[in-house]
């Protein structure tokens, strides 16, 4: 490092630190790390955001510390404004705007959004006083969002629907209620609201990243969190991705020729894992399959659910 100031260890202007990297299974050293300490963690504000004492919850709402650590990996920060597209009960913004971000969020279901009996997402935000930097939300479709393709978002994170605790839906009829829902919409004089299908996992993270492409600007992060069964992942047989775990769980990422893959982080489940995936949005073109994930994770939701052998 070169340093050639006096070593004052009651009173130091730099702190070195050394981390250690250890196999969870081999117990064997895999990495030494030494460098300048930064800053500290910070478990109170873990402790300040835990679901728990939360006024307003749901199903499928994201661990608190999980919420952070997404928003800490897209770089939230006073000025920068966020959005969550599949925003749910609004974890990720009160994390983005604890850090000084402005957020808001959207969802076809407008009922998560809202609550009842007085709670609901208004209701964290007053808990939190985040009022001047949680903007809000709004009802909308991922797949038919109603935003021009200008570039004004720094980052986006979220928890996409993998129909384990809530399916995802967009606007659309199926074949089977086309005419039936039709002919009851002609004959009634109250409001309707508009038919959904089912949204395919690999169409939604589709949907996704090109919204991401579209609207980040450049160096934008999409922060998400992507579930992928051990057994996909074990089919993937080609001898790269058999060597390196790390290009194994590229494989089942889905790439735009505009989105640069950062970082990615597991955590285990039984059967299955969940990936936080880090992308950012680059100019110059990226070196991927436009549009293209190696592996299908439609068939996540049966995997699932399949008995375990």
């Amino acid at each position: 490092m070169n340093w050639k100031g006096p070593v004052d260890l009651n009173n130091p202007n730099v702190e070195v630190v050394v981390l250690e990297h250890w196999h969870p299974i081999t117990a064997k050293l895999i990495h030494v790390y030494v460098g300048r300490l930064i800053s500290e963690g910070n478990s109170t504000l873990v402790n300040a955001y835990d679901n728990s004492k939360r006024t307003y919850l749901g199903i499928t709402t994201m661990d608190a510390e999980l919420s952070l650590i997404s928003a800490n990996i897209a770089l939230a920060r006073p000025g920068t404004l966020i959005c969550d597209p599949f925003v749910g009960t609004g974890a990720f913004l009160f994390s983005a705007s604890n850090f000084g971000a402005y957020s808001f969020g959207c969802d076809i279901d407008g009922r998560q959004m809202r609550g009842k009996d007085g709670k609901g997402i208004e209701a964290n935000v007053a808990q939190y006083n985040l009022e001047s930097t949680v903007l809000g939300c709004f009802v909308t479709d991922m797949a038919h969002h109603p935003w021009a393709k200008r570039r004004f978002l720094d980052a986006i994170i979220c928890d996409p629907p993998y129909g384990v605790r809530a399916g995802a839906k967009k606007i659309g009829k199926t074949e089977a209620t086309t005419r039936k829902q039709q002919k009851k919409v002609a004959r009634s004089t109250t409001h309707n609201y508009p038919l959904t299908q089912p949204y395919e996992i690999d169409q939604v993270l589709h949907d996704l990243v090109t919204f991401a492409a579209q609207h980040l600007i450049p160096k934008g992060r999409l922060v998400y969190w992507l579930p992928v069964a051990n057994e996909i992942l074990e089919s993937i047989t080609d001898p790269l991705a058999v060597e390196n775990p790390e290009i194994r769980l590229q494989r089942v990422i889905p790439q735009h020729e505009n989105m640069r893959l950062v970082s990615v982080s597991t955590q285990l489940f039984g059967k299955w894992q969940r990936l936080l995936v880090c992308q950012e949005y680059v100019e110059e073109m990226v070196d991927s399959n436009h549009h293209q994930a190696g592996i299908s994770l439609n068939t996540f939701r049966d995997l699932y659910f399949a008995p375990s052998e």
